[in-house]
């Protein structure tokens, strides 16, 4: 009879640990807005819709959600460096404060963003910048 107990425990702590993982995935409405103040939001579609993942820290391989990006929003104070390839290697590309992508394509990054690293600053010096 404890059985039910235990499974619902097992179910909630499962759905806990999901719901921290980082760069959380999410459906929205279409709207750069939704990316919270602080982060760097990337969407599987232009234009800011469809699923999206929020980001405040550096990731040397976004997994799942490499070369998924079709449009992407910088809403935090620093500049952050996107690139082609994991291990922060291939095409860079710097987005500077409150800027963006409504399409990927129209910089040749559509579908090819596999790493991004957080800059301490928030201009773009010598990269090529998005947006």
């Amino acid at each position: 009879m404890r059985r039910r107990p235990i499974a619902v425990m097992a179910a909630l702590l499962i759905g806990s640990a999901l719901s921290v993982s980082p760069g959380l995935t999410t459906a929205a409405q279409a709207s750069w807005e939704q990316c919270q103040s602080g982060r760097l939001c990337g969407w599987h579609q232009n234009a800011y819709r469809g699923e999206y993942n929020r980001y405040t820290n550096n990731f040397n391989d976004l997994q799942s959600n490499s070369d998924e990006w079709n449009s992407i929003r910088n809403r935090s104070k620093v500049a952050w460096l996107v690139f082609e390839d994991e291990g922060y290697k291939g095409t860079v590309r710097c987005i500077r404060p409150g800027k963006g992508s409504r399409n990927l394509k129209s910089v040749d990054l559509k579908d090819k963003i596999s790493s991004i690293k957080k800059r301490t600053v928030a201009n773009c010096s010598d990269y090529v910048q998005i947006g």
